[in-house]
């Protein structure tokens, strides 16, 4: 079978996947581990590849692993051609109580305390063959990973305009809060006090615009990854944090953290599982996003 320009000839989709996470690793030792093989037959498994492909995929010695060019290119005809096959399969079969097959699930922490329970408790308890992958890191990084296939879905908040190929089933909306240590007073001057904002995303966009109606321009001390990094910074006393109030609510820190007024004209974050267009008939996205637990 030829694709994307690439012969595929009686290829095994494990080859793919063991490809796809030694790309995503960049260690043979880890990623024989991840995958239940051998260093030597993860070796013996891409060489195959390299061999059916006619190229090579990584430039690896003693020290390191490298993807090649043409290793790059193959990476994410490699995930759609697994991502097909996840879709064909559980299109294809009964989503019964021995059905298999994997469902990836990308969310920060604070979603995987509060959003994700309601969907897993009665889709585990439907089908409990089928794994779970839950993957955790900074939201604002959710979309691109749904658009790359290297997750199914992600819990994320929805941003203002659509986005090509992505849909969105609406969770709910948390309020955008401002807080600060224990016992912070009611900002009096922006150009003087310390403010903590994340680096991208939906939530760094909805400040940018307030700030920028309200013509001013903030002390910025910190930009990291992650509401839940705002809030530490912000506990240790650094400057002040902008988060969904859900996050708050969530926190280990929660208790030696304070309200300040609101910000007039902050409008609510809505909240939304992102998921490919492509997908969307799949039975096991359907049978996730089914009846929830309230």
């Amino acid at each position: 079978m030829k694709y994307m320009g690439y012969y595929i000839a009686e290829m095994e989709t494990r080859d793919l996947e063991c490809f796809v996470t030694l790309a995503e690793l960049l260690h043979f030792g880890k990623t024989a581990h991840q995958m239940n093989t051998s260093p030597s037959a993860l070796s013996r498994i891409i060489q195959r590849l390299e061999e059916e492909i006619g190229v090579e995929l990584f430039v690896r010695d003693n020290r390191s692993t490298i993807l090649t060019e043409a290793g790059q290119a193959f990476l994410p005809r490699a995930r759609s051609i697994l991502s097909q096959w996840t879709l064909a399969r559980s299109e294809f079969s009964r989503l019964e109580a021995n059905a298999r097959g994997e469902l990836r699930i990308f969310a920060t922490v604070t979603a995987c305390y509060s959003l994700l329970p309601p969907f897993l408790q009665p889709f585990r308890n439907s089908f409990p063959r089928i794994d779970v992958r839950v993957l955790t890191g900074d939201s604002a990084g959710g979309i691109e990973m749904v658009l790359a296939e290297q997750t199914d879905l992600a819990i994320v908040p929805i941003p203002p305009v659509p986005v090509p190929r992505v849909k969105f089933y609406f969770l709910g909306t948390t309020p955008l809060v401002f807080v600060g240590p224990t016992g912070e007073p009611e900002v009096s001057d922006w150009t003087k006090t310390p403010v903590i904002l994340p680096e991208a995303g939906v939530i760094r966009t909805m400040i940018d615009d307030w700030f920028r109606k309200k013509f001013i321009r903030p002390r910025i001390y910190a930009q990291v990854r992650g509401n839940e990094a705002v809030l530490a910074l912000v506990h240790l006393g650094f400057g002040l944090g902008f988060v969904p109030e859900l996050v708050v609510q969530n926190s280990p820190l929660a208790q030696g953290l304070s309200f300040l007024p609101p910000l007039e004209g902050m409008e609510a974050l809505p909240l939304g599982i992102a998921y490919l267009a492509t997908k969307e008939s799949s039975p096991l996205l359907r049978a996730f996003l089914q009846n929830p637990v309230p």
